[in-house]
């Protein structure tokens, strides 16, 4: 169960750091490359954040992980 959460956890840093770079890029306002999911909506927000309200991407992961519909939140600990 361990290592299902490292390759899990790992996986979603990756996808934060894709987002990320494509915030930064300006390519989400590109409408043939724009992500509307909500794990997008929620980095571009975080993005846009400024201050202490703001989440480092462990916390991102983390909260990605724990969203209460998925059935494997039981089992994680971030």
């Amino acid at each position: 169960m361990r290592a299902a959460h490292d390759q899990l956890t790992e996986f979603m840093r990756t996808q934060v750091a894709e987002r990320k770079s494509e915030i930064r890029a300006q390519f989400s306002d590109d409408i043939s490359r724009r992500r509307n999911d909500a794990f997008s909506m929620l980095v571009k927000a975080n993005e846009q954040e400024a201050g202490k309200l703001r989440m480092d991407d462990q916390e991102l992961v983390c909260l990605t992980i724990t969203i209460p519909e998925c059935p494997l939140t039981k089992f994680l600990i971030c």
